[in-house]
């Protein structure tokens, strides 16, 4: 009855990420984002300049799919 032994059926976070996650727009979100980060990925190259303008995006973009 309890999740992870922690959050009973009442509880309102438990209530509201079952009802975030129960929507079809989650998982598009989510298909949409995994998307975005193989695209990043397939960018990734050892040649690519520190200093240059697309190794600050792919760093940053990195930090944004790792969270």
């Amino acid at each position: 009855e309890f999740a992870f032994y922690v959050l009973s059926n009442e509880n309102r976070v438990r209530k509201l990420a079952h009802y975030l996650i129960s929507r079809a727009w989650f998982d598009n979100c989510v298909l949409f984002f995994i998307a975005l980060n193989c695209i990043t990925l397939a960018m990734e190259r050892p040649d690519i300049p520190p200093d240059s303008l697309e190794r600050t995006f792919l760093t940053y973009s990195n930090y944004v799919f790792t969270c």
